[in-house]
């Protein structure tokens, strides 16, 4: 099982006790004492409180006000249900817990925006499109080299950014961890990170390729140091 550890602490204003959050795997929590306020994994009765409280608002444009930002499942939940005009105002009273949640206003817009519609969740849509493209993949059979593209890297150890190292913009599934050996992978191609680079893991080549936003480009070099070549590549690890 993988142990629990604290990433940080932080002392409630006017008060004697102390939040810490802690993290196994891609699981967060926010602890006082013993008690867990928040899980990442638990978030019914947060998005429920926000469903609740919209349909009962009768105006075009609302204002609404959210106790507490937690892990931010209550606002994640409240974003797409308002209209255009609508306000929301987050308070917190512990100004590090904000910082937990947007290291450096970092963001998973897809986290928040993105809409599961037909399906119930985000998690059921991503569960049905795993079932369909790991069909796909076993159809192929074992002995044929792939390539495997997908937006966001198939594992989460090659999500590294040292600028933001608490904030994981992944958002992708564990899933997909050992589709690079379980379907014979010679290349799996990635493009959500806007980092370009390669990795290995298991003898598998790891590219990621995005071009990033224009903004993000450097017209003077060119457009080869933005190309990233994926066969024949290089032969071994290097």
């Amino acid at each position: 099982m993988i142990p629990w550890e604290t990433l940080d602490t932080a002392a409630i204003p006017g008060g004697s006790e102390t939040l810490r959050l802690k993290r196994r795997g891609t699981e967060f929590s926010i602890m006082l004492g013993t008690n867990e306020l928040m899980n990442s994994r638990l978030s019914g009765s947060e998005e429920a409180l926000a469903r609740l409280t919209i349909e009962r608002l009768n105006t075009p444009a609302p204002r609404v006000l959210i106790g507490g930002l937690g892990l931010g499942f209550t606002l994640r939940a409240c974003l797409p249900l308002l209209p255009a005009q609508a306000r929301v105002t987050v308070v917190e009273l512990v100004p590090a817990v904000v910082a937990w949640a947007r290291e450096e206003r970092s963001v998973c817009g897809d986290e928040m925006l993105l809409d599961p519609a037909p399906f119930g969740s985000r998690a059921e849509w991503c569960h049905r499109r795993c079932q369909d493209a790991e069909a796909r993949l076993t159809a192929l059979g074992q002995d044929v080299p792939k390539i495997i593209v997908n937006h966001y890297p198939l594992r989460r150890d090659l999500v590294d950014i040292p600028r933001v190292p608490r904030f994981s913009p992944w958002c992708g599934t564990v899933l997909t961890e050992d589709w690079h050996t379980r379907f014979n992978a010679r290349v799996a191609v990635s493009g959500h990170l806007h980092v370009r680079r390669t990795d290995w893991r298991d003898g598998t080549r790891f590219e990621e390729v995005s071009l990033g936003y224009p903004r993000q480009w450097d017209k003077q070099r060119g457009i080869l140091p933005y190309i990233r070549e994926i066969l024949p590549g290089p032969p071994t690890m290097a």
